[in-house]
């Protein structure tokens, strides 16, 4: 128990006298530092409720997010949504086991008397009514701080009501009587072409993910593109935001953010580079001569691209520089909050988000909320990598409720699967260890070309094979480059190819140790 944790449990029952409700608080707050939205203090009667749809009566909100996973791991519980009894209810299929980092908590709380008698503690809700209680408590144990909680109630309430093309008031949940649907008026046949030539002369097998979620994306209020490295999520998104453009008039505002400074200007340069190179393709096979189509008349924000709006006026309104989502937010740190809300929305009728697996929950609640009622947002990354610091982990979350069966957020979302780069073998290996098949990736590993294994289960043996790797002529190499200071740039490109990664950072086996050897072995090398 961390030290903040032990002080609010003496905190909280010096003001309760109840064991239990600060034993519950203490783990909740030790559950958040870990990445969770909430701590589950019981098992039900059929197995932990993860990761569903449940069917609920029509006076249940719209929707809830129940997140209690931890975000690193696709085995810990993720996400759980409640639609109203309009949305068709869905099976349970198999679900592993979570992963929770506080299974102690369970014998600190006992199951049934201990959570019937946190049920009755006046800081305790049941998340059902509009009343304020520092906690809430579900009906299947899941223990959050009202904070959180709130956060996930509103968040999903406006992802399915984007789901669903409803305009639904942030403040008091109810859908907007004036604008009850978002007509979509997309020109299929100009889609359908506009994709066709953005992919002309690639493998049309390969590009098959990509061209399916760039159909299905445009025009859609939310929407979640998924992928490992290499899969072509930036790639992608050029080309949805180039057919989405050509939907559009010339007002149409897109805003490419993600949600840390290096984030966004890695993406800033796909985007630069990505557009260069694919006007530079179109134009040598005579875009301009297929730039045509005439789609719905315009109505104001839908205006698709006229016969004379040719291509290269379009790529000339594809936004290239990426912010950060605070920065886009306009964050204010003296007063906790963000110039744009509800009451303020962003200027923008679509936002990217790259990266998104990094984005917590109160930071996206706050994103989403920001949002004009009719605008749309576009979530890129992929679950399995960069985490939230903070509690939360809404892209997996997602991307896990989007792959079940019949789940309303299916049509909402592609994940791409197919790997473009050379290391495509490899791929293979990164999803194996991902689902914890250790066996078929020892297995996998001996197929890969130019890979070697060699197990190191000592110190000495480590040491050994250190000693090996730094005498690999590329370092020499690097050496003669580095010793030239006008050319740092070539070195650099050079250390690209003389990376180790280390599954630890502290200890003889990890990361700072080793960097220290390296480190001491190439000045002694360089004298």
């Amino acid at each position: 128990m961390s030290a903040l944790a032990d002080a609010l449990r003496e905190w909280v029952l010096q003001k309760t006298a109840s064991h239990d409700l600060a034993r519950a608080v203490a783990m909740a707050v030790d559950a958040e530092a870990e990445g969770h939205a909430c701590a589950r203090l019981a098992v039900s009667g059929d197995g932990l409720d993860i990761a569903r749809i449940f069917h609920e009566p029509a006076t249940a909100a719209a929707a809830r997010f129940h997140h209690a996973g931890h975000p690193v791991a696709r085995s810990a519980p993720v996400c759980q949504l409640d639609v109203e009894q309009t949305t068709p209810s869905l099976p349970n299929g198999p679900r592993t086991a979570p992963r929770r980092a506080l299974d102690g908590l369970a014998t600190h709380v006992h199951e049934t008397s201990g959570l019937a008698a946190l049920r009755e503690q006046p800081w305790v809700g049941d998340g059902t009514t509009d009343a304020i209680t520092p906690c809430v408590l579900t009906d299947r144990g899941d223990f959050y701080l009202w904070r959180n909680w709130r956060h996930e109630q509103r968040l999903a309430q406006a992802l399915m009501a984007r789901v669903s093309q409803v305009a639904v008031d942030p403040v008091e949940g109810s859908v907007a009587a004036s604008d009850r649907s978002w007509p979509d008026s997309i020109d299929l046949d100009l889609l359908a072409s506009d994709i066709e030539l953005l992919y002309a002369g690639m493998d049309a097998e390969a590009s098959r993910g990509q061209r399916e979620a760039v159909a299905a994306a445009v025009g859609k209020r939310l929407f979640v593109l998924s992928g490992g490295p290499g899969t072509g999520k930036t790639t992608t998104v050029l080309r949805l935001l180039l057919c989405w453009l050509r939907q559009r008039g010339p007002d149409f505002s897109i805003a490419l953010a993600a949600p840390t400074g290096k984030a966004a200007q890695r993406l800033s340069k796909s985007m630069r580079d990505g557009k260069a190179e694919l006007l530079a393709a179109l134009t040598s096979t005579g875009l301009g001569e297929q730039a045509g189509g005439n789609g719905p008349a315009s109505d104001g924000d839908h205006c698709p691209a006229s016969s004379d709006d040719d291509w290269q006026s379009v790529f000339a309104r594809l936004p290239e520089a990426a912010q950060t989502v605070h920065r886009l937010l306009g964050s204010l740190p003296a007063e906790d909050r963000f110039r744009h809300d509800a009451d303020h929305p962003l200027p923008h009728q679509l936002v990217v988000v790259d990266e998104a697996s990094m984005v917590d929950l109160a930071t996206m609640r706050a994103l989403v909320e920001a949002l004009a009622p009719r605008a749309a947002l576009v979530l890129v990354g992929d679950p399995d990598q960069l985490v939230s610091v903070s509690a939360g982990s809404v892209l997996a979350d997602l991307v896990e409720v989007a792959e079940r069966d019949h789940s309303p957020l299916a049509p909402h979302s592609a994940q791409l699967r197919f790997v473009w780069r050379a290391e495509q073998e490899l791929a293979h290996v990164f999803d194996l260890v991902r689902r914890g098949e250790a066996d078929k990736v020892l297995r996998q590993l001996a197929s890969v070309e130019d890979c070697a294994w060699h197990p190191v289960d000592q110190l000495a043996v480590l040491s050994e094979r250190l000693t090996a790797w730094l005498e690999r002529p590329e370092w020499d190499d690097l050496l003669g480059i580095a010793s030239n200071p006008e050319n740092a740039s070539r070195a650099f490109d050079q250390l690209r190819s003389l990376q180790l990664l280390c599954a630890l950072r502290a200890g003889q086996w990890g990361a700072t140790e080793l960097a220290s050897r390296i480190d001491q072995a190439l000045r002694q090398r360089a004298g």
